[in-house]
C-alpha cells in the first residue's frame, strides 16, 4: 500500500496547549473510532492554558513492544524563558500533580494526550544557557505511558487569549 500524501498536513511541531489536572476530570467521550468528542469537567476554569516559545513545543509517542502488548511513552515537552518565582513555585507544585493535556500541531489538530487511568505527570528543570544567544528558562515535559497513542480531539482547541 501506498503512503498516502499528506498535503498541507506536512508541518512538524505543535503550536500550543492546555492541561487539566485529573482531579477535576469526570470523563472523556469517545467516538466509534476512537477520536475525542469531548470531555467533562469537575467545574468551570478548571482548564489551563500552557506557553512554550516559539519552536520548542512538541510530542511524541513512542510504542514500546511487551510480552503484554505495546505500550506508548507518551511525551509532550517545551521551554519556557526565565520563569519568575511565582512560576518556579507553580511548576514545583505541578510535579506533584497528574494531568490530561490537549496540544494543537502545527497542522492545525488537537491531541488529547494522557486519560484518568493513564494521567501524565509533570518534570521541569531550570538553568542558564550555555551561549550569549540562548535564552535561559525552564525546559519542561508532561510524560507518561498508556495503552494507546494519543488520540485525536475533534472539538478542536482554540489559542488562549494572551
Amino acid at each position: 500500500m501506498n503512503f498516502p500524501y499528506p498535503g498541507s498536513e506536512n508541518m512538524g511541531g505543535a503550536l500550543f496547549f492546555y492541561f487539566l489536572d485529573v482531579l477535576h476530570l469526570n470523563s472523556i467521550n469517545y467516538s466509534k473510532i476512537g477520536s475525542i468528542l469531548s470531555i467533562s469537567t469537575t467545574g468551570s476554569n478548571l482548564l489551563f492554558s500552557g506557553y512554550s516559545s516559539p519552536g520548542t513545543l512538541s510530542f511524541d509517542a513512542d510504542p514500546e513492544p511487551g510480552q503484554h502488548g505495546t505500550i506508548y511513552n507518551i511525551v509532550a515537552k517545551g521551554f519556557y524563558p526565565n520563569p519568575s518565582e511565582e512560576l518556579q513555585a507553580q511548576l514545583l507544585k505541578m510535579t506533584k500533580q497528574q494531568f490530561i493535556v490537549l496540544i494543537k500541531d502545527a497542522s492545525g489538530q488537537a491531541h488529547l494526550l494522557g486519560t484518568k487511568v493513564q494521567p501524565l505527570r509533570f518534570s521541569y528543570k531550570t538553568g542558564t544557557a550555555t551561549r550569549a544567544n540562548e535564552t535561559p528558562g525552564a525546559s519542561f515535559q508532561f510524560y507518561g505511558k498508556g495503552y494507546t497513542p494519543p488520540k485525536k480531539y475533534l472539538p478542536g482547541i482554540e489559542a488562549p487569549d494572551v
